[in-house]
């Protein structure tokens, strides 16, 4: 799911997120599972996401406190204790399907994914084709350390999620993953 709530740039979750979130914590769920939370602020989906912070202090963690609270159902009890749903919080890493234009990073400066296979690489037509090459770069294949860079920044994903008070994480690792089959 993408709020599109956060600063433009990214950030730590707003106010509206706050108030989002308490809204769905009242709703008798079993789990609420936020949306993308981003490990990195260089690779954003559409802008506008939640991003996890480079130091941890209290300052920084106290959006992501506030954001298990408010799933929790708030802090003025409204929700039954018995109904109170498991706070999960989404973590992850655009890879090639960062765009160029909202992605944190500078216009047409590559994303980093496993490989250096442009999102939309294999679509046929002239208007798909165009499409992908003007919302996405070839990305640049990461490096062992830039990989030990992005698993670092997952657990420190965890780690926010854990001192903030959500009871666990989900890990997408989906983005601009596709499987296209072939007869033969």
């Amino acid at each position: 799911m993408y709020e599109h709530a956060a600063n433009f740039r990214g950030g730590p979750p707003t106010t509206a997120h706050i108030q989002m979130y308490k809204n769905w914590g009242r709703g008798r769920w079993g789990l609420v599972l936020t949306g993308n939370v981003q490990v990195d602020k260089y690779h954003l989906t559409l802008g506008r996401d939640m991003v996890v912070p480079d130091i941890l202090d209290e300052t920084t963690l106290q959006p992501f406190k506030d954001l298990a609270e408010a799933i929790h159902g708030g802090p003025d009890g409204a929700v039954d204790p018995s109904h109170r749903p498991l706070a999960i919080m989404q973590v992850s890493h655009t890879g090639r399907q960062a765009s160029n234009w909202v992605s944190g990073r500078l216009p047409w400066n590559s994303p980093l994914a496993p490989s250096a296979v442009r999102l939309g690489a294999r679509e046929s037509g002239f208007f798909p084709q165009l499409f992908y090459r003007l919302l996405f770069s070839t990305p640049k294949e990461m490096t062992v350390p830039e990989i030990d860079h992005l698993v670092e920044r997952f657990v420190l994903s965890a780690r926010v999620a854990h001192e903030a008070g959500f009871e666990g994480v989900e890990l997408h690792a989906g983005h601009g993953c596709k499987q296209t089959l072939h007869d033969g």
